[in-house]
């Protein structure tokens, strides 16, 4: 028996689990259990005629967890005492090694309590024995001065593996034939243990001139015995290398379920402070869906009129295409003419159903899907414009829910920031008035915006699509602009931003927009040709 089949054996037999049906045994393992028990009870028959030393009796005596404990409790801090007054060998050195060899053995018997559980469950012919076995074996390892070779390098490396012994109970739950399977490996690596246990301690309770016999003429006495012991901890070893890769794939999906689950509290909770308690991705989706069939049905009825589309000539201009492709952080307002002669009746912007197609596109590339925050200023509420208050707490939710698969501990990192800047947010009040710039307001909402996209990496491109941002609340269109192009400059990650408004709704000029850099903003206006026109 050496340290790796004590670590085998420590490692497997913790798999047990007591509620579970018990697995059948053949007749041959029937006859093995019984065999081990009947040696049991009559090596602790042949104890009781042995001059024993109280406290040896008192050990082997015990029959529970309780006597154990009570009985290990009271020799433990004599033994202490003994190893404090003259350092002598054995398990007291173990215990300048270990600092308290007592809660080690203590932690042992407690954790073996289950696989003695499972061997008591089977009923007869169990004895009941074992507790006092193994607790006699461990009175009798702290007496000796020195114990020889593989026995004491074995019963050390029993005690080495004993923090990492209770792992193993709390994985394996099931009652699937894999598990019952491994359950009737470890009864029957414990009758072997339990037989080698027996046969250490008999050995060393015999007269010296008994041990020179043994070690002289049955050398391979505990040779032979360990690699019984040897092959059944390997069957155990192959099955538990099954169970736990398995099990490891469980307990992560569980994890990951837990930390969606805590995230989206998160989400909730940020969601109620921003305002937008009824906000859902799915009504959200939803909307766009409706609104884009708006787009396409009044585009249906301008069979003469230019339409912009993916595929159209205009998306290889040089100021879209450099937007596009550029590997820097670019702000791209798209100004669109609808043509003269149906502008007045005209509801959309003809530019409108290609900004989303364009974000589309970016979302549902297969092996690369870019994060994508989409927002309209939809024209059937031109009524009650929504405020830039509104509108990018919308935006940054979104980009949350993107990074919330990935936000783990970076969103622990962040969370307080986070946090406290929704709060911050949430505490302002929004005034009334269309006129008022709402300053304190717009600042607070410029430093979530910020923490929020600091969550993305580096090598990240973030797409923020916003269509009619003129119809966005007076005074706000600038206020937007300059949060997002703050959200540009600050932010680690590339993030490119695509704004459509409609001429007749706002007339922009990259100078109204007060801007001190304006390198990274660009402004395009399309008109809506006719497709007579030259050129279509």
């Amino acid at each position: 028996m050496d340290v790796k089949l004590a670590d085998c054996f420590i490692e497997s037999v913790a798999a047990a689990n007591m509620a579970q049906q018990l697995p059948d045994l053949t007749e041959t393992e029937s006859e093995r259990f019984r065999e081990v028990e009947e040696k049991q009870n009559s090596f602790h028959n042949w104890l009781r005629s042995k001059n024993l030393a109280p406290e040896a009796t008192r050990a082997f005596g015990c029959r529970t967890q309780g006597d154990f404990v009570q009985f290990w409790s009271e020799i433990s801090g004599n033994a202490q005492s003994r190893y404090n007054a003259d350092h002598k060998k054995g398990w007291r050195l173990w215990s300048k090694r270990y600092q308290n060899f007592s809660g080690g053995v203590t932690a042992f018997m407690k954790d073996i309590e289950p696989v003695l559980d499972m061997v008591k469950a089977f009923g007869a012919p169990y004895t009941g024995l074992a507790v006092g076995t193994l607790t006699g074996l461990f009175v009798f390892a702290g007496r000796k001065n020195s114990m020889e070779g593989r026995i004491s390098s074995a019963l050390e490396g029993v005690k080495d593996r004993l923090p990492g012994f209770q792992m193993y109970e709390y994985i394996y739950k099931a009652d699937n034939d894999l598990e019952k399977d491994l359950r009737k490996k470890i009864l029957l690596a414990y009758l072997e243990f339990i037989d080698l246990s027996i046969e250490i301690t008999r050995y060393y309770l015999r007269p010296g001139i008994y041990r020179w016999m043994i070690a002289s003429f049955h050398s391979n006495k505990f040779n032979d015995m360990t690699e019984t012991v040897f092959d059944r901890v390997m069957a155990i070893r192959l099955r538990c290398e099954e169970l736990l890769n398995r099990n490891i794939a469980a307990i992560k999906q569980q994890n990951e379920e837990l930390q969606r689950d805590n995230n989206t509290s998160h989400l909730i909770e940020i969601r109620t402070l921003l305002g937008l308690t009824s906000w859902t991705a799915e009504a959200h989706q939803e909307a766009l869906k409706e609104y884009k069939l708006r787009l396409n049905r009044e585009r249906a009825e301008e069979t003469n009129y230019e339409q912009l589309s993916l595929g159209s000539k205009l998306r290889r201009d040089p100021v879209i295409a450099e937007w596009e492709t550029s590997g820097q952080s670019r702000l791209l307002l798209l100004v669109g003419v609808n043509n003269e002669n149906i502008a007045q009746g005209k509801r959309y912007n003809w530019v409108s159903g290609f900004a989303l197609e364009l974000a589309d596109s970016f979302a549902s590339v297969p092996t690369s899907a870019a994060p994508v925050a989409v927002h309209v200023f939809d024209p059937i509420d031109r009524l009650h414009p929504q405020s830039i208050h509104t509108a990018l707490p919308i935006v940054l939710l979104q980009l949350l829910r993107h990074r919330q698969r990935e936000l783990g501990v970076k969103f622990a990192e962040h969370r307080e920031a986070i946090m406290a800047a929704v709060y911050k947010f949430s505490a302002l009040e929004t005034s009334e008035n269309e006129d008022d710039e709402d300053e304190d307001k717009v600042n607070a909402l410029k430093d979530l915006a910020v923490k929020v996209v600091s969550l993305y990496e580096r090598t990240a491109t973030v797409y923020i699509v916003m269509d009619r941002v003129d119809i966005c609340r007076d005074q706000d269109h600038y206020e937007l602009i300059r949060t997002l192009a703050t959200i540009m400059q600050q932010a680690q990650c590339v993030v490119k931003v695509l704004l459509v408004a409609d001429a007749l709704g706002w007339e922009v000029t990259i100078k109204s927009l007060g801007l001190a850099n304006t390198s990274q903003l660009s402004v395009k206006e399309l008109r809506q040709g006719m497709l007579y026109d030259e050129g279509y």
